[in-house]
């Protein structure tokens, strides 16, 4: 929600980057909360251990497709926040701070510094927010011009 007792400004670089990992994999599936979720987190630890122990070879085409998908919103959403957080350091905010705000955005946790906004730098949070809120996937989707054809029975 947001709410903190003390300033985040004046917490350790440490402690920023913890909750910054823990932001970033943010909540449950199907919860309200943003972030690359638990799930998919779980399932890039699960491909890991598969593909050490069988050498690539998964049993069923279902469990390649998820963890590929899994593999991929984890790297897209990774590129999409650092890539905000530098265009943050370009208006003289330091990376962690700029990384630490990405991240609250994009997981919708609402944690906030107290760091130079510019109309651009909230419109940049906006678009995290968005993409951190419904998933990257569901937004390409959204505003692709790609459209199924209907199928006549």
């Amino acid at each position: 929600t947001g709410f903190s007792v003390e300033s985040m400004q004046n917490i350790p670089e440490t402690f920023k980057l913890i909750l910054i990992t823990l932001m970033f994999i943010g909540g449950c599936a199907f919860s309200t909360s943003g972030g690359i979720k638990v799930y998919r987190f779980l399932l890039l630890f699960k491909s890991i251990r598969i593909v050490i122990k069988e050498k690539l070879g998964m049993d069923r085409e279902e469990d390649i497709k998820e963890v590929l998908i899994s593999l991929l919103t984890i790297s897209l959403s990774a590129v999409i926040v650092f890539i905000s957080a530098l265009i943050f350091t370009l208006y003289n905010n330091s990376f962690v701070d700029s990384l630490f705000q990405c991240v609250s955005a994009y997981s919708t946790v609402g944690l906030s510094l107290n760091l130079n906004f510019s109309a651009t730098l909230k419109s940049l949070l906006i678009i995290l927010m968005i993409l951190g809120r419904v998933e990257i996937f569901t937004f390409l989707v959204a505003i692709s011009r790609y459209r199924q054809k209907e199928v006549k029975i």
